[in-house]
């Protein structure tokens, strides 16, 4: 009797242990030059994206970047990475990464990978037009599991 309840157990823990799911994860990465920038004060926005992500069901884990900027001799350049919805145009939940040329963060947790990561470069002094380093992309990777 006792063997039959081990066994039992042991068939009951592999039939339910066999549903279990895991999350699967990959990411995405994208490398962009940035835009002229024409005027004081002006700005430039590069966006990243990538449709080959799941379409439903996924969300992001870790959004990396790795960004040059521009070298026109500016007093100061402000650069903030923003997210946008999928089929949307706005800005939302915007950093301050000006400090920071590479590095990772995980404010867009939950978000849908098919969404955009926006970098924005505003600048406010120097010589214009203000071109990014030629040959120096920047880089965005988004991680996410599904």
């Amino acid at each position: 009797m006792k063997a039959f309840k081990i066994l039992s157990t042991i068939l009951l823990l592999s039939l339910f242990g066999s549903a279990t799911a895991f999350a699967a994860s990959d990411s995405w990465e994208e490398e962009r030059p940035r835009y002229t920038i024409y005027f004081d004060g002006g700005y430039s926005e590069t966006l990243f994206s990538n449709l080959q992500t799941p379409r439903t069901g996924a969300q992001i884990t870790n959004v990396e970047w790795d960004w040059v900027g521009y070298s026109n001799g500016y007093d100061n350049q402000i650069v903030e990475m923003c997210y946008r919805a999928p089929y949307s145009y706005t800005s939302t939940n915007c950093l301050n990464i000006s400090d920071s040329s590479t590095g990772a963060t995980s404010a867009y947790n939950g978000f849908n990978p098919r969404g955009t990561i926006v970098l924005r470069f505003i600048l406010s002094g120097g010589t214009y037009y203000a071109y990014g380093t030629s040959g120096a992309d920047d880089k965005i990777k988004v991680t996410y599991s599904y």
